[in-house]
């Protein structure tokens, strides 16, 4: 069939809902994705280093639409897809740099470019699996995202042992834009805003 529908939802509990709508359409896939949170317990509760009282935020809202075209490189490739989404945050909640729990009041819009392709050789022994992801996003304080992610993946497929032991021997690289990556509070066990360093490959 060349047109085909799914939908999924999940009703209010108490962190929120999720609403995902698909419709592959030929060899293309047509998302939309709606969720709705009222933030963790940790967000809601702690104030600094201590549960000293609530913290009263609006619900996040998540909203992202999406259209892949997907696509095989040779008839017994994987299948591969290249994805170009938007998506909407409101009411953001994030830990600033003193690890306190915040809302974002603003809109956060950005774009992003997803590529996955994979490549077979020599009988489908040998695999490349090619990632790459770029974020169009503007300046936030909330919001920390790299503009570019690659992966590379190449390795050798076999099995062993009288054929009963899959393995994979291979190279991963991995490189990343530049950008002030959260920080880990092992106290609180959650990432907060930093701005003293930038994250490199």
């Amino acid at each position: 069939a060349h047109f085909i529908g799914e939908n999924s939802i999940k009703g209010f509990d108490s962190t929120g809902y999720y609403y995902k709508s698909t419709v592959n359409l030929f060899k293309f896939k047509i998302s939309y994705t709606s969720r709705k949170d009222f933030g963790t317990l940790v967000q809601r509760n702690l104030k600094g280093f201590f549960y000293r009282w609530k913290t009263e935020f609006k619900p996040e809202y998540f909203k992202t639409y999406s259209i892949a075209w997907q696509f095989r490189v040779s008839k017994k490739s994987p299948v591969s897809d290249l994805t170009l989404s938007h998506s909407e945050i409101k009411d953001f909640i994030f830990f600033d740099n003193y690890s306190y729990s915040r809302q974002d009041t603003n809109i956060i819009n950005f774009f992003s470019f997803n590529s996955n392709v994979h490549l077979l050789f020599g009988k489908g022994k040998w695999v490349s699996e090619n990632y790459l992801t770029y974020f169009i996003i503007p300046d936030t304080l909330s919001l920390r995202l790299p503009s570019m992610y690659l992966l590379n993946r190449i390795y050798y497929q076999n099995k062993i042992f009288s054929k009963k032991l899959p393995i994979q021997i291979g190279l991963d690289i991995r490189t990343i834009s530049p950008f002030n990556a959260n920080q880990y509070n092992p106290v609180i066990q959650q990432f907060y805003i930093q701005n003293e360093f930038a994250l490199r490959d």
